[in-house]
């Protein structure tokens, strides 16, 4: 399996926006109790922008997006969102361990998550920064 990222493009916001829709529904049912497909059509709207996205890819083919921001003093991952169809195989422990491999080299001590983890991923997130929080403390 080969992972990879790549800028995203206009054309990928409606693969997003779908991508959006399916990681999230579940989550949001389970939280809040109800879905509204306008409510997550404007905060997918309000999130989104090529500019600032990447588009993931395993074996050149999309499976999710990420929206990385990264500080002199800190990364933020805004968003990591794979496809439903794609989770479970590594691809979002490959970014974590990639942005966390990037933090060491940069000497930045400060690595921010998403809010929403489910499953898998929650205890492999979890464990990767634990990982990190042991060398260095997250502020």
């Amino acid at each position: 399996m080969n992972v990879s990222k790549r800028t995203a493009i206009s054309s990928d916001t409606d693969f997003a926006r779908n991508v959006h829709h399916r990681a999230y529904r579940d989550v949001i049912i389970r939280q809040y109790g109800t879905w509204s497909r306008d409510d997550q059509d404007k905060f997918f709207a309000d999130a989104w922008s090529t500019a600032t996205h990447e588009i993931l890819l395993c074996d050149s083919v999309r499976c999710g997006y990420t929206c990385i921001e990264k500080g002199n003093r800190e990364i933020y991952i805004r968003e990591l969102v794979i496809d439903p169809d794609f989770q479970c195989q590594g691809i979002g422990t490959y970014v974590i361990k990639d942005v966390l491999a990037e933090a060491t080299t940069r000497q930045i001590r400060s690595v921010c998550k998403p809010m929403f983890t489910t499953g898998l991923a929650t205890c492999t997130v979890n464990w990767v920064f634990a990982k990190r929080v042991a060398r260095t403390p997250i502020s």
